[in-house]
């Protein structure tokens, strides 16, 4: 792949990434558990927890006590659970979602950057030689 294309493509992902947060953070302002009408109709957030922070605390208040029966549950085992309890507002769903999406994209962005390095590196060996 020429230097071009890396950089075109790390271009790409590092706007994928900021365009996904900024997606999350507008799904985020949308939880349900959240969410207050104001007088115009306009969704206003309140002090309250969302979906995912109180499945968080749910999950964190389970390993403080030990997990169930000797066993520590994960955070996706919580979720889950929730999920079938039909706690999570669709809006959270969306969240953890587009989070899964954004860390793919940083993850493919970290290999388009070490790649850039590599080329980087071979560019700087071969003018010394």
């Amino acid at each position: 792949m020429s230097i071009e294309r890396l950089l075109i493509e790390q271009a790409r992902l590092s706007d994928l990434r900021r365009e996904l947060k900024a997606e999350g953070c507008e799904e985020a302002s949308k939880c349900t558990r959240r969410a207050e009408i104001d007088v115009n109709g306009n969704p206003s957030l309140t002090v309250g927890s969302s979906c995912i922070e109180e499945t968080y605390a749910n999950h964190r208040d389970a390993m403080g006590e030990g997990g169930f029966y000797g066993e520590t549950p994960s955070f996706e085992d919580a979720w889950n659970d929730s999920l079938e309890d039909d706690e999570i507002c669709q809006h959270c769903q969306n969240v953890r979602s587009l989070k899964r999406q954004r860390m793919q994209a940083g993850q493919k962005l970290g290999g388009v950057r070490a790649a850039i390095t590599r080329v980087g590196r071979r560019l700087a060996k071969e003018q010394t030689v």
